[in-house]
């Protein structure tokens, strides 16, 4: 890129009246994760980037750039190689913002806002796409992601890169990123199982392709993604096995699911942690648990089945139990969990292996019966854990208000919650694993991740159930719309927090496996005291995670070198 020539930084005007000042001369600077960079942010001071990471791990920063009064033609970015060699890359990609009409809930806004992550070079095809150049308007914010994943085998210690960001061919700046690799080990595949929902005839809604490879394809790369970020997927293709005689035919469902529940689909060996069984909607009484049977055997034979679970309810009123419960003995005949969001209910003793209620239902602010009227404490799950069963939880739209009218009353009820929305604090998206290690939490499942490709684009609206992406972690990256010639799934802003929630909860659950348990939930109640107030300052966030990775490496260190 030639000699790097350095933007004139000065001291940034501030807001005056709610207007935000052109600046004479451009600005840059460097933001925590957690800060959703929009359109009016104030520029920061940083102008370095460190990165820490465990081995296993993923971190990322961002880079704001913020034109003068003059435009910046052709603004691209792309890293060094990292010296020396520890077998990761820094990947930058664009923050692309998105206008939402109406806000998530009381503490929601409506405007402009980042959320989809457009690379430089897509990971799965390993194309390049159109994130840049991208030219920034007089006094325009450009966004951009850059992240780098650390390989389990990366020696510990320090290495160096440089993003460089050029201006129509000409060098404007590079940043100095330092990548310091921890000693300790963060498993590939999630210790926490999540279970994320997808279809695919949701994703052939927006990625128009007809060839069933290139369904298929398609359907992997978005599995694929999700898997990266530490995310297990239900679903799928919504085909169960087929009925073709006896035996069952396993062969679509296997090439479809096995790559991933076996650890072959990505470098790392990240496996699924979870996968649902489906029933063939016409079956019932003797045939339905034959094809049970079938089904769990062959999940047994391909060491699957202790991550399978028959999916049986969702959020069922009360009248619904019996037959829930009639479902759950072939089930369990057949030797499968079963798996229902509901808080714990009496009635469906014995039948539920895996209690899925929702955060709300668990976490009670006050008298929560009109968002939660099966609720129950978490004391009523002691008998049920000690019995073998497992306690997973859920968000959904009664973290911001599940209506856009919301009574004033019923406003206060909804500040402060962990949320998958976009017009949030980064902190609440990325809240749900700190929390679930606090809480003892075994699993989450969340309902959908393609929900807006149903019926409308969500490149322009994401708004289901008053939130903004409620439903939606990714959007449609066809070549029409981010370049190159392969359909792609985009991550979004929201997707790589809820991975970094999932990272902290491996950090504190290691912390605690090599027998520092209290200053693990030590730490944790410093970082989130509340689980109904999850806002917290970056600056604080990265102050108490300082101190986990401190006490993890001393610990990690400090066993025999055998076991390191």
């Amino acid at each position: 890129m030639g000699p790097v020539r350095e933007l004139d930084i000065r001291p940034a005007r501030t807001h005056l009246g709610g207007v935000l000042f052109a600046l004479a001369v451009p600005v840059y600077w460097i933001a925590a994760p957690e800060v959703k960079l929009r359109p009016d942010a104030v520029a920061g001071t940083v102008q370095v980037a460190v990165l820490d990471a465990g081995r296993g791990e993923c971190e990322a920063f961002q880079l704001a750039l913020r034109a003068g009064g003059a435009p910046l033609p052709a603004v691209s970015a792309d890293a060094t190689p990292f010296v020396p060699a520890v077998g990761a890359e820094l990947s930058p990609s664009r923050e692309v913002e998105i206008h939402l009409a109406l806000p998530s809930g009381p503490d929601g806004q409506a405007g402009d806002w980042p959320d989809p992550l457009v690379p430089a070079v897509d990971p799965y095809a390993g194309e390049r796409r159109n994130a840049f150049p991208v030219d920034v308007p007089p006094g325009g914010l450009l966004a951009i992601w850059a992240e780098a994943c650390v390989p389990e085998a990366a020696p510990p210690g320090e290495a160096h890169a440089e993003l460089r960001v050029t201006s129509a061919g000409a060098a404007l700046f590079a940043v100095p990123v330092t990548l310091r690799v921890h000693p300790f080990v963060i498993p590939a595949t999630s210790t926490l199982p999540t279970s994320f929902g997808i279809s695919l005839s949701a994703l052939l809604r927006r990625h128009h392709l007809t060839r069933p490879v290139d369904q298929a394809a398609l359907l992997r790369r978005y599995a694929i993604a999700a898997l990266r970020d530490r995310i297990s997927l239900h679903g799928m293709s919504m085909r169960a096995p087929a009925i073709t005689g006896s035996p069952l035919d396993f062969a679509a469902y296997d090439a479809e699911v096995g790559p991933l529940l076996d650890g072959t689909a990505l470098p790392s060996g990240a496996r699924f942690t979870s996968t649902d069984v489906r029933l063939p909607g016409n079956l019932s009484g003797d045939a339905a648990e034959a094809y049970l049977a079938a089904t769990a055997a062959h999940l047994r034979t391909r060491g699957w089945l202790d991550r399978a679970f028959l999916y049986a309810a969702d959020e069922p009123p009360p009248d619904h139990f019996p037959d829930i419960a009639a479902r759950a003995r072939l089930a369990h005949a057949a030797g499968l969990s079963v798996l229902v969001t509901v808080p714990f209910q009496q009635a469906l003793a014995g039948a539920v292996d895996i209690w899925t209620p929702n955060l709300n239902c668990l976490v009670v602010r006050r008298d929560p019966s009109e968002f939660c009227p099966l609720r129950a404490p978490f004391s009523a799950y002691a008998t049920r854990l000690r019995r073998g069963e497992r306690l997973w939880w859920y968000l959904s739209c009664s973290s911001h208000g599940c209506k856009d009218a919301l009574p004033e009353a019923a406003a206060s009820y909804f500040h402060g919650w962990p949320d998958y929305v976009v017009d949030v604090p980064g902190s609440r998206n990325r809240a749900m694993g700190p929390l679930a290690f606090r809480y003892g939490i075994e699993g989450e499942l969340y309902y959908d991740t393609v929900l807006a490709y149903e019926d409308g684009d969500p490149w322009t609206s994401i708004r289901r159930f008053a939130g903004n992406g409620d439903g939606t972690l990714f959007y449609p990256g066809t070549p029409d719309r981010v370049g190159g010639k392969t359909d792609i799934p985009i991550e979004s802003l929201r997707l790589k927090l809820i991975r970094a929630g999932l990272q902290d909860y491996e950090e504190l659950s290691l912390l605690r496996r090599l027998g520092q348990g209290a200053l693990a939930q030590h730490l944790d109640a410093l970082w989130l005291p509340s689980a109904t107030d999850v806002d917290v300052a970056p600056a604080r966030r990265q102050a108490i995670r300082a101190r986990l990775l401190a006490a993890l490496d001393r610990a990690w260190l400090s066993r025999p070198a055998a076991a390191r």
